[in-house]
């Protein structure tokens, strides 16, 4: 059974992942994308968030604190009434602190769940990002690393909407993101996360 389970996330990792964009030119649907883009990840912002969390077979409830610096370095901190689950500095370079988690909850875990998911959705440096079209014809805006690592935003036809966001290494789909009423639903390797804002 457990190795049906990894192979249904391993075909979800890798089939599912959205296609290396396609050059394009389109300067208004890009001018566009980037103003939506701009408007998901605001800089020299404290917001406060609620969370849903699934992860090993376990839910949990949780509240964020987020601080978006000028120059799209991070600072979090993820509540729970039982205390500090997690608190992270996630710097403009790529490199992150995790600064205090729970006993219960790994390191590696704070990483990839925390910090990959807040750079994901509020640390996109615009400066970096080419533009270009889906498989699907949707205008992206996107990225690649060295070492393989895509970051890809999608948006509506016109470009004015923002509709998923994903990080991707080679074949493998590493965290996947969507709109939904008020704030995101994010899918990584081993949680699923509903997010909302709820005060800035």
């Amino acid at each position: 059974m457990r190795a049906v389970s990894l192979l249904a996330a391993l075909l979800w990792a890798g089939c599912a992942a959205i296609k290396p964009p396609l050059p394009s030119t389109d300067p208004v649907v890009e001018q566009r994308a980037r103003a939506a883009l701009r408007a998901m990840c605001p800089r020299g912002v404290r917001l406060t968030q609620r969370a849903i969390v699934n992860a090993a077979g376990r839910q949990f409830s949780c509240d964020g604190m987020l601080q978006i610096a000028a120059d799209g370095g991070l600072r979090m901190a993820l509540l729970a009434p039982m205390g500090v689950i997690a608190e992270l500095r996630a710097r403009p370079d790529g490199t992150t602190e995790v600064v205090k988690t729970a006993p219960s909850f790994h390191e590696s875990w704070a990483r990839e769940c925390v910090a990959g998911t807040a750079r994901l959705l509020f640390a996109a440096d615009e400066a970096e990002l080419r533009f270009g079209r889906g498989a699907d014809g949707r205008p992206v805006l996107w990225r690649e690393a060295a070492d393989g690592t895509r970051w890809l935003y999608v948006f509506s036809a016109d470009g004015g909407q923002w509709q998923e966001a994903e990080v991707s290494q080679g074949w493998q789909r590493l965290l996947h993101a969507t709109g939904m009423p008020g704030g995101f639903r994010v899918r990584g390797s081993s949680f699923e996360l509903e997010l909302r804002t709820v005060g800035r």
